[in-house]
């Protein structure tokens, strides 16, 4: 056995440099753990210009796309039996599962191999000699190729083409995606995890270590908040015929006037940031955000912090196109800011509008007035890119026609059978606490299409059967 390994440095947070055991930070740990990987007898480091690494071969480059990984690959791979490909943060990468993987891929002369149903950071992939050119070749004329090398890169190219390919998997005798866990040192609260990972046995967990804290210790699973919905104003243009906050409110929605003042919002960013060290921050918890007379600010005060994403959930109303122009050119210049790394992985700025139906009548026996302006919103054309993502929230009432205002690569999925077709990427399933109006909220990698489907589960169950209701959902849903 003659293999290649293959470690990333490209993107590393500086989490990674940080001590974790024994004084060795993640990136020694997973240079030391996965160079006993069976058969390595040559090792390579993707990194950036700066940095020093204790490695003999490294290649540089300012930036890694999918296609310049894909071609380094292809061409380090030549002479050996398959390489290993895995990030160099993952200080808990397993030799016994690499073993176990390197073993099923020459046996079955498999095109690429990999781990499913234990948390990201276990495991490497395998991929054969030429399996690297071929998915080159599969970017070849597509804007793919130019995107930064995330930490599905391989799949997802993959994935265009998945049936051409030998694939093999070992999978976990318990299924842990469900924890939606990383163990990788890309963040403060992952940082976090792996520490007291470590704690909990006093040494480098292995795989089986892992699956039994994971089991018998879920409350250190707890580690620090990514998502901070915050009410930045009280008052709302409609009182929606299904929303609890009208009654909640005190006085009616649409005669309040309290706002939270920008200098209060930037002091609880700071907060925010010096807590959990990155994290999406979600405009507005109740109320309309576009009637806040500094929401400019406050847009900004986010959108310049490279640790924090944003969320604008709006009923679409009271936004101004000038207004929409100026965040949409923000969010641009968040998305190309260079010179530091960019610790929230999620778009600079997303928007979740609440439109309920396509029909103007219907919507305004829901919300009342406003329907022609939301429709028709420049909303849906200044974030129609890669740097600000746009969603449609539809409640139980919604209308299925809605999905016809799927404006450029909008989706609005209904919760049905469709919808359980339609799951060829990562996703997690979320609920509001509310057993009524609980949604189902599929999260895809790059672009946040937030779908929520408001919908009983007894309904879902009576329109599609038992077999064949939520839990087969949420499977879909969570897988990787």
């Amino acid at each position: 056995m003659n293999a290649l390994l293959v470690l990333f440095a490209g993107d590393l947070s500086g989490e990674a440099f940080e001590p974790l055991c024994g004084g060795k930070n993640s990136l020694n740990l997973a240079l030391q753990r996965s160079g006993a990987f069976p058969g390595v007898s040559k090792t390579v480091l993707l990194a950036g210009m700066e940095g020093d690494f204790p490695v003999s071969h490294i290649e540089r480059r300012p930036s890694w796309t999918v296609k310049t990984l894909l071609e380094t690959l292809a061409l380090h791979s030549e002479g050996f039996d398959f390489s290993y490909f895995a990030w160099a943060d993952c200080p808990f990468l397993d030799p016994a599962l690499a073993e176990r993987l390197a073993e099923r891929h020459l046996r079955y002369a498999a095109e690429y191999s990999y781990a499913d149903g234990w948390p990201y950071g276990l495991a490497p992939e395998l991929l054969s000699p030429g399996t690297a050119a071929i998915l080159a070749k599969i970017l070849e004329g597509s804007n793919s190729g130019d995107s930064l090398v995330g930490r599905d890169a391989l799949f997802s190219v993959i994935q265009k083409d998945i049936n051409a390919f030998d694939i093999e998997t070992e999978i976990a005798p318990a299924d842990l995606r469900c924890h939606r866990l990383n163990l990788c040192a890309d963040s403060r609260r992952n940082l976090l995890l792996l520490r007291r990972c470590i704690a909990s046995g006093d040494l480098v967990p292995d795989t089986a270590a892992i699956e039994r804290i994971i089991m018998e210790k879920p409350e250190i699973l707890r580690t620090l908040p990514a998502f901070y919905p915050v009410q930045a104003f009280g008052g709302c243009p409609q009182s929606c015929a299904f929303c609890p906050w009208p009654e909640n409110a005190g006085t009616a929605v649409t005669e309040r006037q309290d706002y939270m003042e920008a200098g209060l919002f930037e002091a609880l960013l700071e907060k925010i940031v010096a807590f959990s060290g990155d994290a999406v921050v979600d405009l507005s918890l109740w109320g309309e955000l576009s009637l806040h007379p500094q929401k400019t600010e406050l847009i900004e005060m986010v959108l310049r912090r490279p640790e924090l994403a944003l969320v604008i959930e709006t009923s679409g109303i009271g936004w101004k196109d000038d207004e929409l122009e100026r965040y949409a050119e923000l969010a641009r210049n968040a998305a190309a800011r260079t010179g530091t790394v960019q610790k929230n992985k999620m778009p600079p700025l997303s928007w979740i509008v609440s439109l309920d139906t396509a029909n103007p009548a219907r919507y305004k026996e829901i919300r009342g007035a406003g329907f022609a302006g939301v429709f028709h919103s420049r909303l849906c054309y200044a974030f129609a890119n890669r740097y600000g993502t746009i969603a449609f929230r539809t409640p139980r009432h919604a209308d299925r026609n809605i999905a016809a205002h799927g404006h450029h690569a909008h989706k609005v999925i209904a919760a049905d059978k469709a919808f359980l077709r339609n799951h060829s990427c990562k996703g997690s399933v979320t609920g509001n606490g509310n057993a009524r109006n609980r949604g189902l909220y599929a999260f895809y990698k790059r672009r946040l299409i937030i779908v929520h489907a408001g919908i009983h589960k007894r309904e879902f169950r009576a329109r599609h059967g038992a077999r064949s209701g939520l839990a087969r959902l949420e499977r879909v849903l969570k897988l990787r």
